[in-house]
């Protein structure tokens, strides 16, 4: 019943944002890897709009070492307050040492960066105004 509740409240919350949430869209076309497939993803979290909207592009925190777009304290409430206000929200994965280490990280972000600005038009995002943010190593990638 509790799962039940939660799914209901989060339903009704989605409906009240009117906007769209698509899940693990993968930013290389073919990954080399199993673990790239598995980590190499990003969501789209869409505000319904007439034009395009402005777009922000971020990346968790977590050393390099852990976390992910799903945190829900960190990422998906971010997400959900930028929507709020008519800006697209992507929140990106990317690979994480000790399975990797510097620079795919890096190549990550910039790779999921490109899609975005790729496929733009496709999701309703105006190209001339995509930023990026992330919070702790997340910000470091952001240079």
């Amino acid at each position: 019943m509790k799962s039940f509740l939660v799914c209901v409240v989060f339903f009704i919350f989605n409906l009240s944002l009117n906007a769209d949430i698509i899940k693990d869209i993968a930013y290389y076309s073919k990954a080399k890897t199993d673990y790239q497939e598995q980590r190499c993803k990003l969501d789209i979290y869409q505000p319904k709009s007439a034009s395009a909207s402005p777009a922000l592009i971020w990346f968790h925190g977590g050393g390099l070492k852990n976390n992910s777009k799903d945190k829900e304290d960190e990422v998906v409430l971010v997400a959900k307050h930028y929507m709020a206000k008519g800006i697209t929200f992507i929140a990106v994965n990317y690979r994480l040492s000790p399975k990797v280490n510097y620079p795919l990280y890096v190549y990550d972000a910039a790779a999921s960066v490109k899609w975005v600005v790729d496929n733009a038009l496709s999701y309703n995002i105006n190209k001339n105004k995509i930023f990026v943010g992330g919070h702790s190593a997340g910000g470091y990638l952001t240079f």
